[in-house]
């Protein structure tokens, strides 16, 4: 299966879902939430996705003509050809982080479900490594923390260390640069939201803003153009 195939077969199968619910787009990945859907929740779900209907077959056309990635993960000067997603085991508890070639073939399991993978994940620029959320939901009480794992998924290494549930860490994305990752600290029952920045090796965390809101899916910006 190829990946045009693969964005039609996920707009057959979710554009009416009752099960998932459209939030929006990030980059050229289109962000799905598993809810139960009510008839009003439904008709504004499947709105959202009418009006991009615009960007879905743009999407169809790069994946069939250009072979473009359709993640945008990596520079197409680059040779590595793979992109990242992450799965559900069942009834969106537990979620892994698989691997699988542009083709679609040579799926992989990059981080087990047992690690409880936030959706949101970042392909480092020279693709060596990917930015990841552990622990996303708090199983067990414990407490969601940023890491990376190689593109062979060796080497998960963690970035951040909060324990109990009551603080939590969610990997944002890499800088155009590599030498940043921009992540979000919260504390839920204080409503509490900070945005960090910190180098890859979990150094230096430099305090980006406090905020009244929990940010979602943050991405960082390319870089000027001179």
């Amino acid at each position: 299966m190829d990946l045009s195939q693969v964005t039609l077969a996920q707009m057959r199968c979710l554009f009416f879902s009752r099960r998932f619910s459209y939030v929006g787009r990030e980059r050229s990945m289109a962000v799905y939430r598993r809810s139960d859907l009510s008839g009003g929740e439904l008709a504004r779900s499947a709105l959202r996705q009418v009006r991009e209907l615009a960007w879905f077959a743009r999407n169809v056309a790069l994946k069939t003509l250009s072979r473009v990635d359709p993640a945008g993960i990596y520079d197409l000067k680059k040779e590595f050809r793979a992109l990242a997603d992450v799965r559900h085991q069942v009834d969106g508890e537990l979620q892994a982080l698989y691997a699988v070639d542009l083709s679609g073939a040579h799926q992989r399991l990059l981080v087990p479900y047992e690690r409880d993978v936030a959706v949101k994940h970042d392909w480092a620029p020279d693709g060596r490594h990917i930015v990841i959320t552990v622990d996303a939901d708090c199983p067990g009480g414990r407490s969601p923390n940023v890491a990376t794992v190689r593109r062979d998924g060796l080497q998960l290494r963690m970035l951040t260390h909060y324990r109990g549930g009551r603080f939590g860490a969610f990997a944002g994305s890499y800088s155009p640069d590599g030498r940043w990752v921009v992540l979000r600290v919260e504390n839920v029952a204080k409503k509490s939201y900070r945005l960090y920045k910190m180098h890859p090796d979990g150094s230096r965390h430099v305090l980006l803003a406090r905020l009244p809101f929990s940010l979602r899916h943050i991405d960082w910006g390319p870089l000027p153009v001179s």
